[in-house]
């Protein structure tokens, strides 16, 4: 009875540290590993990039395929080029988005990875 409980409060634990981690760590993470000075224009470029996937219609695209507009929006916030590390702080974010439970939408998984695999192939 008690080795089982503890057991149990043991695991709890491990687990509510591991997720606090996770949820604080992943953006502190990919923002200090920018080593240039322009840690402002990235943070910048990941918050636009937030805004359009959290904003973007995918019903109202008339002419081209939702994610092919979101794509470039995205890559419009980024002036048209993704560096090295505004992609890897945007993929983090994609990460992020795609699965926290701070945001709505079973589709956000399918979009990010569709993205993703935008953002490898450009």
């Amino acid at each position: 009875g008690r080795k089982i409980e503890s057991s149990l409060l043991t695991a709890e634990n491990e687990i509510r540290k591991r997720t606090k981690a996770a949820e604080s760590g992943w953006l502190a993470v990919t923002v200090s590993n920018i080593q240039t000075s322009n840690k402002g224009a990235i943070v910048q470029q990941v918050l636009s990039a937030l805004q359009q996937l959290d904003t973007h219609s995918f019903t109202t695209c008339k002419y081209h395929s939702p994610l092919s507009t979101l794509f470039v929006k995205i890559l419009q916030a980024q002036k048209n080029e993704l560096t090295f590390q505004s992609s890897e702080a945007i993929c983090m974010l994609l990460c992020q988005w795609a699965i926290t439970p701070h945001r709505h939408g079973n589709h956000r998984p399918l979009v990010a990875a569709r993205i993703l695999n935008q953002i490898q192939s450009h």
